[in-house]
């Protein structure tokens, strides 16, 4: 069916819904072919300061900050500063996190 809204409940108990609409071939649609599989994943959002990324941040952070700090590696959950970077001006903004500011 089209013009219909798909939706449905993930594992994790979030709900989602996806309208489906009929195709125009001259817009851009979110049209599915009748006989097409849909795979719905859940990402779950960035926790700044993260840097285990087990969804909280805690004392078990701080080694993993520090490790990603020392080779230079990029981990959006340690872009504490939201510049597009993890470095040196990551610290402070991740002390802050860490005390709960």
């Amino acid at each position: 069916a089209r013009d219909v809204a798909l939706s449905g409940i993930l594992d994790d108990g979030s709900p989602f819904n996806l309208t489906l609409i009929n195709a125009n071939p001259n817009e851009f649609s979110n049209f599915f072919d009748a006989g097409a599989t849909i795979t719905v994943t859940l990402v779950p959002p960035t926790v700044l300061g993260d840097a285990n990324q087990d969804g909280a941040v805690n004392f078990f952070d701080i080694a993993p900050f520090i490790a990603i700090l020392a080779t230079s590696s990029f981990l959006e959950e340690a872009d504490c500063n939201q510049d597009g970077e993890v470095n040196f001006f990551d610290i402070a903004s991740f002390i802050e996190i860490l005390n709960g500011n």
